[in-house]
């Protein structure tokens, strides 16, 4: 007994400081390791980007954060490179002890930080590559997709390139993975749609590298009665200025995906090619209370308007914080179950993260370009929810390999 008695106070302090222990870690943030294009063209996009997620990490910090914790993120700039993307996942893994990593901008950069994430076991959260391989041919169960996948865009040009007049179309496209996902399914939808669907052909260039003039020749001989347009930056800034100059847009009916969110209709400014119809983000007139609410506090907080990009950001962190919540813990396991399923709020409202394919069902906007004031912008707008414009959960869950859902 005498001994026992001797022994309490040691017990004491071991509990006391185990105790403590838990208690700083409870306090320590929830890393998120984020991987992205900061520099070179993809600046136009992610910087507004990297803003509207600051934004929601100090709106959810200012709320006492997430399960008693702060989120942190630890940004980092990937220069354009796989490689480089690849190894900065690791120092992040590694080195800065994240609990997840998020980001990318390009496919290949996705897609090279996705095998990434598969290989090492951690949790991935993807913003913005627009490759349908992410979540599905390529999908793995430790990856998740924010922003809809170009088979999405896809069927929205479809269902109104369906309507024009015309029927012999060509394409052109810089040579990456999401923009050939983009031609080959347009034209495997649009052939079920139209009877009368003649494929005269398609241009490709390097990303970044077109010679606009050799482009609008090499279309013109083509053919074609109308042109689905996949260039963007400033490829789509030299195409859009050419093809207006030679007339060229004048003989032709345009269905463009991305030309109408604002990272890259705003450089063409009077250039902006009326009558397109276009995807892109309508964040001027989209009146919806929640939406409203965030362009207004964005504008407020930034002194400019959101783009496309400030809104994948926000809902990429809203989408992270909802995951970890449900789960209670930022272990990776935990983690994976507390993502399937999930629901969480964004400015254009409730979106799911499907548990069959870990797609989310952000939707998008689809309208037609206009000048306003010497100003591109989208009219004839109308907003398209991800349920209503993807392949069904079960679809997708039907493209990803053998033991990505396990």
């Amino acid at each position: 007994m005498k001994r026992f008695r001797t022994m309490l106070p040691i017990f004491a302090a071991i509990t006391g400081s185990l105790l403590a222990l838990g208690a700083a870690h409870a306090q320590e943030p929830i890393r998120i390791g984020e991987i992205n294009s900061y520099t070179g063209p993809a600046a136009v996009f992610t910087m507004p980007y990297r803003n509207g997620m600051q934004m929601a990490v100090d709106e959810i910090n200012a709320r006492g954060g997430v399960i008693g914790r702060k989120l942190e993120v630890i940004y980092r700039d990937d220069n354009f490179s796989p490689a480089d993307a690849v190894r900065l996942a690791n120092e992040l893994v590694l080195n800065q002890k994240v609990d997840l990593l998020a980001g990318t901008f390009l496919s290949p950069i996705g897609l090279a930080v996705a095998n990434y994430a598969q290989e090492k076991k951690v949790v991935f959260v993807a913003a913005e590559p627009l490759t349908n391989q992410i979540t599905w041919g390529k999908g793995s169960r430790y990856v998740f997709r924010v922003r809809n996948p170009m088979i999405m865009l896809t069927s929205m040009l479809v269902a109104k390139a369906a309507t024009f007049s015309c029927s012999r179309w060509a394409g052109i496209a810089p040579i990456n993975e999401a923009m050939a996902d983009l031609t080959a399914d347009f034209k495997a939808q649009m052939a079920k749609k139209r009877k009368d669907f003649v494929w005269a052909g398609d241009l490709t260039f390097p990303n970044q590298k077109i010679n606009a003039g050799s482009a609008i020749d090499s279309l013109t001989r083509m053919k074609p009665e109308c042109v689905l347009n996949s260039t963007y930056g400033p490829d789509l800034i030299a195409f859009a200025r050419e093809g207006t100059t030679r007339g060229f847009f004048q003989k032709v009916q345009m269905a463009s995906v991305l030309s109408g969110e604002p990272e890259y209709l705003d450089p063409l400014g009077e250039d902006t090619p009326v009558g397109w119809w276009v995807t892109g983000y309508a964040w001027s007139d989209d009146n919806r209370a929640e939406h409203k609410k965030f362009r207004d506090e964005y504008t407020a907080h930034f002194k400019t308007y959101p783009r496309l990009g400030s809104l994948i950001g926000y809902a990429t962190i809203q989408a992270i914080a909802a995951g970890i919540t449900r789960a209670g813990s930022t272990d990776t396991e935990k983690l994976i179950k507390g993502l399937r399923g999930v629901q969480f709020d964004t400015p254009v409202g409730r979106v799911t993260m499907r548990a069959g394919d870990h797609q989310s069902t952000l939707g998008s906007w689809i309208g037609q370009l206009a000048l306003k004031d010497g100003k591109g912008v989208m009219t004839n707008w109308t907003w398209v929810d991800g349920n209503d414009a993807l392949p069904t959960e079960q679809e997708g869950r039907a493209l990803r390999p053998a033991g990505a859902n396990d």
